[in-house]
């Protein structure tokens, strides 16, 4: 891992950061994820489906355990044809109907899945993600991020950013484009007690061989 402070116009590296790149690689430690949880959430989609990718790396990288769920919403209307629900079926059936067909996606994506906790729980996605993710102590929420929605005119990733307002737990969320450990991060920081946190975070999902790049935005002197 290489910690970068080129600069980037018309955000600027911090001076003097390279001479202390050795000192803040020290303090800002990688093993946030090492033996910890890691939670992905997915609901079938392509970027859903790249989530889970990242996770199976992140979970052979760090010797982390993962937890696969799939939020099953009673109340939104069923675009897709793999739960049916009938007359007689129960809350139960549906759950356990909806876990065995996840387990079945994951094992066609990724192969891999013997060892994951897959689970299928009722409720809003957002709601029931972050009410998962608090009861396990998850070290990491990955999630797809599907195309954003527009709402009234303005552009919203509406699970996404009702997740990050329930939640304390770092998410990393991709769009498909992303289907391993990110090689290269960006990090906006005001080198405050969160930055660090942040920085941390950043450092336990990058590829080994990825480059943090630290970027201070100069305050405008107005």
């Amino acid at each position: 891992m290489r910690l970068a402070t080129e600069r980037i116009a018309p955000v600027y590296s911090t001076p003097g950061l390279h001479a202390n790149a050795h000192a803040a690689q020290t303090v800002v430690r990688r093993d946030g994820l090492t033996h910890r949880t890691i939670l992905v959430a997915t609901d079938g989609s392509a970027e859903s489906r790249a989530a889970t990718a990242i996770a199976s790396v992140l979970a052979r990288q760090r010797h982390a355990h993962v937890v696969a769920m799939r939020a099953f919403d009673y109340g939104a209307p069923i675009t897709h044809s793999d739960v049916v629900i009938t007359p007689w079926m129960n809350e139960s059936d549906a759950l356990e109907i909806s876990r065995h067909l996840l387990r079945a996606e994951l094992r066609r994506d990724i192969g891999e899945v013997g060892d994951w906790d897959v689970r299928a729980v009722a409720g809003r996605p957002a709601h029931a993600v972050a009410a998962e993710a608090n009861a396990l102590d998850a070290a990491l929420i990955v999630m797809g991020l599907r195309r954003a929605r527009q709402w009234g005119g303005v552009i919203r990733h509406d699970t996404a950013l009702r997740l990050l307002g329930e939640v304390r737990v770092p998410v990393l969320a991709t769009t498909g484009a992303l289907a391993e450990a990110p090689r290269r991060i960006v990090l906006g920081t005001d080198f405050s007690a969160s930055s660090i946190r942040a920085a941390r975070v950043a450092l336990s999902v990058i590829a080994d061989q990825g480059t943090l790049v630290l970027a201070f935005v100069q305050p405008s002197p107005d």
